[in-house]
């Protein structure tokens, strides 16, 4: 059976035209949804780049303040190890307490110091030689050091004491309590002599000594330390004002 087809070859043509336009409007409705769907993911990951990038440069700024407080840490450190170094420097190896105190400890109980006075030598900057350079202009420089052998001078303290007792043996132990100590050196026993106060007679003394500073201090608890103040008050019937009256 043959079909005949009673339909114009025009609207055939314009029926595969429509239909080919339908198709192009489709592919390119496709392509636009693919398009916008990329172009929202591109600007969400743009988005998550932009955060990420933010998320950076506040560590880097955070690292760079870091770096920074590191950098003034480090200073004050170097600054303050100076400072230690300096005052231990300074410091000397034994204080005006230390003396006092372990004379208090040595000095008998029936003696008491009128007078107590320590003085230490003061030191001297290292002496600075002026040498010229080859353009004439002077320039200070340090000595050299002294040659090997040479003995060195030892700062010292020179300690003086002033005190009453009641008789030559208690003056002759004192004396060798402070001879025998080790932080003492060059003891020396200036005079003692007689004084009487009313009906008392006792004997007033002056010991001269130097404390060494290459030396170092030891607390001994075997003696118990005794206040220099509190042995002015040992012998009240020898004070130093009546001492003075004596005079």
């Amino acid at each position: 059976m043959n079909d005949v087809n009673f339909l114009p070859d025009s609207y055939v043509r314009q029926c595969h035209a429509r239909n080919r336009r339908l198709r192009h409007f489709g592919m390119i409705a496709a392509v636009t949804v693919l398009m916008g769907g990329w172009l929202l993911i591109d600007a969400a990951r743009l988005a998550g780049l932009e955060q990420y990038a933010l998320v950076v440069e506040s560590q880097a700024s955070a690292i760079e303040a870091q770096a920074r407080q590191a950098a003034a840490l480090e200073t004050q450190r170097a600054e303050l190890a100076r400072e230690v170094t300096v005052q231990r420097q300074l410091a000397a190896p034994v204080t005006f307490a230390q003396i006092t105190a372990t004379v208090g400890s040595l000095l008998p109980d029936a003696a008491t110091i009128t007078d107590f006075s320590l003085n230490g030598r003061r030191p001297l900057p290292d002496v600075i030689a002026k040498v010229s350079n080859r353009s004439g202009a002077s320039q200070g420089s340090r000595m050299p050091p002294a040659p090997a052998g040479t003995r060195r001078e030892v700062d010292q303290v020179a300690v003086s004491i002033h005190g009453l007792a009641p008789n030559d043996v208690e003056v002759a132990n004192f004396v060798g309590l402070l001879s025998k100590h080790a932080l003492f050196s060059d003891v020396k026993l200036l005079y003692s002599k007689p004084l009487q106060v009313g009906d008392l007679i006792g004997r007033e003394f002056r010991i001269d000594m130097n404390v060494p500073l290459e030396r170092r201090f030891e607390s001994s608890d075997k003696q118990p330390a005794k206040s220099l103040a509190a042995t002015h008050g040992q012998a009240s019937a020898l004070t130093s004002q009546e001492v003075a009256s004596a005079h």
